[in-house]
């Protein structure tokens, strides 16, 4: 999901970083690799030095506040695109290992 947003939608990429950004300010890029499987994407996160850092290296938090801030993109770049009203999203416990300070302002972006 993340590869097809930045591939589209260069304004809902720039949002997905500033919420990754909100939990790991180092992160300035998020860039993804040639697979062999082109079912398969390598997902590498880089910093302001270009130094490239693997998702596993990153908080569960970091990666939980990555798709949330995904999820938050897409339906605002569907949205975009199409006249019909996005549909329904539901979440199970949020705010699982995300600091609720950071979440409220994700959670009040998905309600437009």
């Amino acid at each position: 999901m993340v590869a097809s947003i930045k591939a589209r939608d260069d304004r809902a990429y720039r949002e997905l970083l500033e919420s990754v950004r909100l939990v790991e300010p180092e992160v300035e890029a998020i860039t993804f690799e040639p697979s062999p499987d082109p079912k398969q994407v390598f997902m590498a996160f880089e910093d302001a030095d270009r130094r490239q850092f693997r998702p596993h290296e990153l908080s569960n938090g970091t990666l939980r506040m990555l798709a949330l801030g995904a999820i938050i993109a897409s339906r605002r770049s569907a949205a975009l695109r199409s006249d019909v009203a996005p549909g329904l999203t539901m979440l199970e416990e949020p705010a699982t290992g995300i600091f609720v300070r950071h979440l409220k302002g994700l959670l009040e972006a998905l309600d437009d």
